[in-house]
């Protein structure tokens, strides 16, 4: 048997009782019970007079442990009959019949003994049968037996049990056809009430309006928005949505890996402008080669297509059906190579490398990146709101002053505490917390401000855990709200049955609350005006130290004048001091983020005096700061939507600020073009993770609504890991920038000479080396195009986006969230290197033999490896700081090396596999030079002013009101 608790709302799944308890507390609960005829009644259960529980019960009000009695086909819900009103009348005549047919039989078998008595019962040969008569034993039984027989048999089926098995086979039919209009009926005994009902009263919700559940569903692009969901225009749900509001039924139609969320696509900003890049240059081209097939086919028709031997090929000419069927091939295949192949499907690749390898790197410095599609979100980031407790100070809370009505803790021993009052506060600290009522209540709460001052409440005031358990018993508990900030807690004292009031929370808001307050001795004193200034003035020393303060409050009632007294009427306690400690190295991280063009905001529940103080220490702020960029919540929410647009650049810091303001903050700085990250990991900050372009989880331990909004945990709650979320975000975009220079010049020297020697006069139309070089699916030879493939994709990306982001990186402000990935300076490197390189490769196919002596079975070769080798030096050119530590490049070096080793296995051994031409030494020489000197071109025009602003329009992010260095 096991214990388990119920409380309001359970369904309870197995018969049981409840079990005696010696907690003061209530042990009664009221429930809908289930009868034995399947019918339910609210009834009152408790340990006593009504202690069982069958199964299918539920609680509705109070709550209790119950003791489980039975499980499975012995919990009593298996032995609720079938009943109803029609079956009861079918019943009733069934009993009718069967007694008719029982008095049918007993006469019957009266009038046959009668009969049988009198001599007028003959056998089969028709002699009589008497009873005693010589030789007539044998017909005496037989005429027994068949007169009991036909009674009996009257009798046992005089009753019409049809009747039931007909309204059970009606019951089964009409609930099969039910469902498959979508009723499920859960009582099939109603179905006669049913027909029989004449008013129906239903409520507004969900009956007369629409049935919806309003949901955050999860797109495709893995971001989530808030829709309703309902049974006709938008009845779908995607595995990973979260209910927000509402109920209904659901069928399930996919699990596992059929489910929708298993096919949700990496998306993003990032991802998007590569997509459309690569469909620019996919139709571009296709639109080359389509203009070679127009030029191959005019060629053909003209009689300048020529065959191996040097013979024109003419279409219809005696002896040329071979020929032009080769021609044919020819000129459709090299077009058709250059169209499948001219789209550099490479940059999603690089970028989803750029992603992974990110990622991976993150996640060993305690960084979990929930959300990829958002690296590029990250480099843009302009502005950090964050709060105060848990990210800019450690969640480890101190107290370091308590003020006991205007006498300080400090100056005053609390054995000298009169023991009256040292017991309130024992109450209003131990039995006023957030916690429910039960066992655990009397541990150490989990809450970092409740458990400071309760562990020191027992360590400095001597409270007793186990005192106070006996002593009072908790009639009702209103917890902590973040709208009117305080809590409390209604106890009775079971020593005299008094009544107490306890309430804490900010002090603005518990003081006024207030009249009197307690003194050490424990008089009772009024708040008059000198009072309220000492206690300003003591509030005000708290906060300018980087303290906060909690107040406590009490009243002695009755449950008769609880519900009249007026809550100004509470005696002060007292005021606790709590100090939470800056995180190690936070002014650093601040520091860093304003070099780097972003912004830190606090936004915070403390008071306006703590929040300055922690917000001077942390550099947010400095004493030089404007008036206007310290401000209450309740302020900025009290400013019209104009005026908070035009004040919000200039605020720093917001004090007793609630859920609403920080999504009002957030909300108004993305209207004025910020990029924004906020740092959270409480419910209050879920609107605001929500709302954020970057959500940031502070911890593992916060609270899963707020880990499931975000889009990054930092696991260790290290704050330094900040800089580096931005470090990788800029790394990853500078990285994708790079290679994107490196594959569009590659690909736009491969397009360009495979046009030019496609359509040169003269040439057979055949598939040479150059022609590979676009790293398609349809080239020959093959070695040669999956050789070109891997060194424009997937190498090429490794050596690029697979590096550590440089300190560099965040010397400089971020780029714009809508930023071109084009910029001027990208598009002159690509036009001079991709000039040169076409330059060069046209010149050893139509000059190669006169100028490099090279014989046309060589010159193929020649071609490619010049092409591959400019290719390397081209990673040179745009990849930087290459040389400056080459310990920490090791895999950059190692795929330059490898590139490098495979492309003289390629030339020098797999030339019959390859159709590769080794090369000499000359040779060699000459494609090394000619790369190479791409580097001191490059270099001179580095050097080249060149425009700043982007090729496309960059829009203004706003600039940091720190200098950036």
């Amino acid at each position: 048997m096991e214990q388990c608790w119920q409380s309001l709302g359970n369904l309870h799944a197995a018969s049981d009782m409840i079990s005696k308890s010696t907690e003061k507390m209530a042990l009664h609960i009221r429930v809908d019970k289930l009868r034995k005829d399947g019918q339910t009644e609210r009834v009152e259960v408790d340990g006593h007079d009504n202690p069982f529980l069958r199964s299918g019960t539920k609680v509705v009000d109070g709550y209790s442990r119950m003791l489980v009695t039975a499980v499975g086909k012995n919990k009593m819900s298996q032995k609720i009959h079938l009943h109803g009103e029609l079956l009861n009348q079918f019943e009733k005549l069934t009993s009718v019949m069967g007694k008719f047919g029982h008095a049918v039989a007993l006469l019957i078998l009266l009038v046959m003994f009668s009969r049988l008595f009198s001599g007028k019962i003959f056998n089969d040969k028709g002699k009589k049968v008497i009873i005693g008569g010589e030789g007539m034993i044998v017909d005496v039984l037989v005429a027994l037996v068949g007169i009991v027989a036909t009674p009996a048999m009257i009798a046992a089926t005089s009753a019409p049990e049809g009747l039931l098995l007909a309204v059970k086979m009606a019951l089964a039919y009409s609930m099969k056809k039910m469902l498959n209009d979508n009723v499920v009926l859960r009582k099939p005994s109603l179905c006669d009430a049913i027909g029989s009902v004449t008013t129906i009263c239903t409520n507004m919700t969900g009956s007369l309006t629409t049935d919806y559940k309003e949901v955050d569903k999860l797109r495709k692009d893995g971001q989530t928005e808030r829709v309703e969901v309902d049974g006709h225009d938008n009845p779908f749900l995607r595995s990973g949505t979260k209910v927000v509001d509402g109920y209904s039924r659901m069928l399930v139609t996919a699990v596992g890996k059929n489910k929708m969320s298993q096919k949700i696509h990496l998306h993003g900003e990032l991802l998007n402008q590569f997509e459309k890049l690569t469909s620019v240059m996919g139709k571009f081209g296709h639109a080359v080669a389509l203009l070679i097939l127009l030029v191959m086919f005019s060629r053909l028709f003209s009689g300048k297509i020529f065959n191996d031997k040097g013979k024109k090929v003419i279409i219809g000419g005696e002896g040329m059906i071979v020929d032009v069927l080769v021609a044919l091939v020819g000129i459709v295949a090299t077009p058709a190579m250059i169209a499948a192949t001219s789209a550099p499907e490479g940059l999603l690749l690089a970028v989803k490398m750029a992603l992974a390898y990110s990622m991976k790197k993150m996640l060993n410095d305690n960084v979990v990146l929930r959300k990829p599609s958002l690296c590029d979100a990250i480099g843009s980031v302009t502005t950090i709101c964050t709060n105060m407790t848990g990210s800019l100070t450690t969640d480890y809370k101190e107290v370091n002053k308590f003020w006991l009505g205007l006498s300080s803790i400090e100056e005053v021993p609390s054995n000298l505490i009169a023991p009256t009052v040292l017991e309130l506060l024992h109450q209003g600290i131990g039995l006023n917390t957030t916690q429910p009522p039960s066992r655990s209540l009397f541990k150490s709460p989990q809450n970092p401000t409740e458990k400071a001052i309760f562990d020191w409440a027992i360590r400095q005031m001597g409270m007793d855990i186990e005192s106070l358990k006996r002593s009072c018993t908790i009639l009702e508990i209103e917890p902590f709200s973040s709208e009117n900030r305080q809590s409390g807690v209604l106890i009775s004292k079971n020593g005299d049955n008094t009544i107490h009031v306890h309430r804490k929370g900010a002090p603005e808001v518990i003081i006024p609350l207030c009249s009197h307050y307690y003194e050490t001795t424990g008089t009772v004193k009024v708040i008059n005006k000198s009072a309220r200034v000492l206690l300003d003035q003591i509030l005000e020393g708290m906060a300018e130290n980087g303290l906060r303060c909690i107040a406590f409050a009490h009243r002695k009632t009755s449950i008769r004048d609880y519900f009249t007294f007026s809550r100004q009427q509470l005696i002060l306690l007292g005021l606790v001091g709590l100090k939470n400690s800056r995180r190690y190295g936070v002014t650093e991280v601040v520091e860093d983020c304003q070099r780097a063009g972003v912004n830190f905001r606090m936004i915070t529940g403390n008071n306006i005096l703590t929040a300055r103080a922690i917000a001077t220490k942390c550099g947010i702020i400095d004493a030089n700061d404007q008036f206007g960029e310290v401000v209450e919540g309740v302020e900025f929410r009290n400013y019209t939507q104009e005026e908070r647009m035009e004040r919000v650049q200039n605020i720093r810091v917001m004090a007793r600020a609630t859920p609403l303001d920080k999504f009002l903050m957030v909300q108004c700085l993305k209207q004025k073009g910020h990029v924004v990250a906020v740092i959270g990991c409480g419910i209050g900050d879920v609107q605001a993770l929500r709302e954020a372009n970057v959500g940031l989880c502070l911890g593992t331990q916060g609270a899963d609504v707020a880990k499931a909004c975000s889009d990054i945990v930092i696991q260790d709650k290290n704050l330094a890991s900040v800089i580096s979320i931005l470090r990788w975000g800029r790394g990853i975009f500078e990285s994708v920038q790079i290679y994107t220079q490196f594959l569009l010049t590659a690909s736009f020297v491969a397009l360009v000479t495979d046009f030019v020697m496609a359509i040169s006069i003269g040439e057979p139309p055949n598939i040479d080396a150059v022609a590979l070089v676009s790293a398609g699916k349809v080239p020959y030879p093959v070695l040669q195009l999956l050789w070109a493939k891997l060194v424009m994709g997937t190498l090429a990306a490794l050596a690029l986006i697979m590096k550590q982001p440089t300190e560099e990186l965040m010397q400089r402000p971020p780029q714009g969230r809508n930023e071109p990935l084009m910029t001027n300076i990208m598009l002159r490197n690509i036009k001079v290197q991709a000039l040169y390189q076409t330059t060069i490769l046209l010149t050893i196919h139509f000059k190669g033999k006169s100028i490099f002596n090279v014989d046309p079975n060589a010159k193929g070769t020649l071609i490619l490896n010049t092409y591959v080798l400019c290719q390397v030096f081209t990673i040179f050119n745009f990849e930087k700081n290459i040389f400056q530590d080459i310990r920490k490049r090791k895999l950059f070096w190692g795929i330059i090396g490898i590139i490098l080793t495979l492309q003289v296995l390629m030339v020098e051994v797999l030339k019959r596999f390859a159709d590769t031409a080794r090369l000499d030494w000359g040779q060699w020489g000459t494609s090394i030079a000619i790369a190479a000197i791409s580097l001191p071109i490059s270099w001179i025009v580095k050097c080249i002013s060149s425009l700043e602003k982007p090729f496309f329009s960059r829009p203004n992010w706003p600039k940091s009101k720190y200098k950036v260095e």
